[in-house]
């Protein structure tokens, strides 16, 4: 088998580089795990929260939709324009 490479022939820094690579490979991989999960868990009651806002909406409670809503909302948009 000439020409063809083999471990023996490679450079001793190309293994370096090869591990360089995994490692930050797998640091990425761990940081989007941690933020991916971070997400679930703050997020775990939205949908619960959602269905109950427009719930609300169908039985046309606009006063307790209203003051679901944050501070910020209600200072942008008032009731009137909400309705």
């Amino acid at each position: 088998m000439e020409g063809a490479a083999t471990v023996d022939s490679l450079p001793s820094y190309v293994s370096y580089i090869g591990i360089g690579v995994a490692a930050i490979l797998g640091l990425i991989a761990i940081i989007w795990i941690i933020v991916a999960a971070r997400i679930f868990i703050t997020t775990k009651g939205l949908p619960k929260e959602i269905n109950n806002f427009f719930a609300l909406i169908i039985e046309d409670e606009i006063d307790e939709i209203y003051q679901k809503t944050t501070d910020n909302f209600k200072a942008n948009l008032s009731k009137k324009k909400f309705i």
